[in-house]
């Protein structure tokens, strides 16, 4: 398993201009059309910088892949992009266009002003409902697509100067199931992603460690490393609400029973102690901070008219009828061959995602150019293995001699 992608937590006042060597700043002017003019952010994978968008003349965010001769991590990138470009809804950063040049691949998206809330916690109780309850209502169409988010950190909720939550940075989203490696910042990540099966629950434990940060300015688990994270989650963190009683500040009400109760059962080691549902964590924090109920404006929407792939109708029809062949039992299979920038990525993305909505098992292999003889069937049925153990066995049964 790997655990290179956990992320180390960074002090509030990360000087990230600074951080960023000049020899890493991309041209003046990218694709004739994006005009650099600061860094905002980089990571292990990727930077992001504040251009002028020269053609549409707005100020745009562009991300930009950093390991661009990776094909695996084109793959991802790409996937990301995708897969966000698909999620409208008003607490999610909205994903615009995706190109590549000589120095790699990229995206803009909407450029955000304001500050992540690492910066402002310690919160009153009620702040911070309304900001748990509008990151519930993003992640409920994140798991609609039975995918998680694995990085529901403070550094990745961003609240504009109108009081707008958004969140960002979705590099280490995964599907359900086993995932490959450990993901995100440790004192957010939930046991379960130490080689376990992960689902929506995963990312309400993260929440329940947001919760908690931001009620008390401190985290349940302070942990800088994975290793630190197995020890520490051993022990279950102290109430919340001692917490914030201590911190003695009469800008900051006492913590109610009820949520104290709610930021327990998120942060349960156990994910059958957890919620099981967006609608849910979000009925609790309505009902606990009085908030108005019904959602925001254009959560609807986002359910309904989430932008879909346009075009290629025979094709997505093809995979459709394969599709129904196989759950009528009859065996299906479908090459999709066509030259590099004509969308073969995003037609199976949107067709995976309709796939795991029907209630599919999806399972992604990406392939070398130079991987061995029968490698890439062998990892599929490795992963079949992690994600239908019984049914996998007993399929492998009647070839045990030849396996």
């Amino acid at each position: 398993m790997t655990r290179g992608s956990a992320r180390e937590p960074r002090a509030p006042d990360h000087d990230l201009d600074s951080e960023i060597r000049a020899k890493d700043v991309p041209a003046a002017l990218i694709a004739n059309r994006y005009r650099v003019k600061a860094a905002l952010g980089k990571g292990g994978m990727a930077s992001v910088w504040r251009v002028d968008d020269e053609v549409a003349g707005r100020a745009l965010a562009l991300k930009r892949l950093s390991k661009a001769t990776d094909l695996r991590h084109v793959a991802l990138f790409e996937r990301e992009y995708h897969t966000l470009a698909s999620l409208r809804h008003p607490c999610i950063v909205e994903a615009y266009d995706y190109a590549s040049d000589a120095n790699g691949p990229f995206y803009t998206m909407e450029l955000l002003e304001g500050s992540d809330v690492s910066r402002q916690a310690p919160l009153p109780w009620k702040d911070v409902c309304r900001i748990l309850r509008d990151l519930a209502s993003a992640l409920a169409l994140l798991h609609a697509r039975r995918l998680i988010h694995r990085d529901l950190s403070a550094r990745n909720i961003w609240v504009t100067p109108d009081g707008r939550v958004k969140l960002i940075d979705f590099g280490t989203m995964a599907a359900f199931g086993k995932a490959n490696d450990v993901a995100g910042t440790p004192p957010f990540i939930a046991p379960e992603s130490f080689g376990r099966e992960l689902d929506q629950r995963t990312d309400f434990y993260s929440l329940g460690a947001l919760a908690y940060f931001l009620l008390s300015g401190r985290h349940a688990f302070p942990a800088r490393t994975l290793a630190e994270l197995e020890v520490l989650q051993r022990e279950r963190p102290r109430a919340v609400s001692k917490r914030v009683a201590e911190l003695e500040r009469p800008d900051l009400p006492e913590v109610p029973e009820a949520l104290d109760a709610l930021v327990d059962r998120l942060l349960s080691r156990d994910p059958l102690g957890r919620p099981t549902t967006a609608a849910d964590v979000i009925d609790r924090l309505t009902l606990i901070a009085q908030l108005p109920s019904g959602e925001q404006g254009g959560v609807i929407e986002s359910y309904l008219g989430s932008p879909r792939f346009a075009g290629r109708a025979l094709e997505r029809q093809t995979l459709r009828d394969a599709f129904t062949r196989a759950e009528s039992g009859d065996s299906a299979n479908v090459v999709v061959e066509s030259a590099p920038g004509f969308g073969r990525t995003r037609l199976l993305a949107e067709f995976a995602i309709e796939a795991r909505l029907a209630g599919a098992v999806v399972l992604e292999v990406q392939p070398h150019a130079d991987c061995a003889t029968h490698e890439v069937a062998r990892e599929y049925a490795l992963r079949l293995l992690d994600a239908l153990p019984a049914a996998a066995r007993a399929a492998a049964a009647p070839y045990a001699g030849v396996l």
